[in-house]
């Protein structure tokens, strides 16, 4: 579940294409993330480190939040759930679900050595998150 009202914050891809912008654009402070959604130290930020402050510094619109996800363990550890995870999250964005999405993801991460973000895993995780789940989901991921 998101941090409460990271859900109503705009979500848009930035002009690099690779980059998702969360949170008020005229916000005075921007926090640049890079993650995979593999990652474990990733997670840790995301579920108990330092993104409960940012997200709150996010809906009283004091930061916004430029995420760049990315696929760089599958390299290392062979498989392809990074590359996966991070096509998912493109189509959970062009759904207006991102946010809610992305916490899903790291709430459920598999072991990082474990190729686990598989479509059936993925598709799985979508269904926790209302509305995701649909044809154009489907289609786009």
């Amino acid at each position: 579940m998101p941090y409460a009202g990271m859900e109503k914050l705009p979500e848009k891809l930035g002009a690099d294409g690779t980059t998702i912008m969360v949170g008020d654009p005229e916000a005075s402070l921007t926090v640049h993330l890079y993650e995979d959604p593999r990652c474990p130290y990733c997670r840790q930020f995301e579920t108990t480190g330092g993104a409960p402050e940012l997200q709150d510094a996010t809906v009283q619109r004091k930061a916004k939040t430029e995420c760049t996800v990315a696929s760089f363990l599958d390299g290392r550890l062979g498989g392809s759930g990074s590359k996966r995870a991070v096509n998912a999250l493109r189509a959970a964005l062009a759904a207006g679900k991102f946010t809610e999405y992305h916490a899903v993801l790291y709430a459920n991460q598999p072991d990082e050595s474990v190729d686990g973000f598989t479509d059936t895993h993925l598709l799985k995780l979508a269904g926790k998150v209302e509305g995701l789940r649909s044809s154009q989901y489907l289609c786009r991921r």
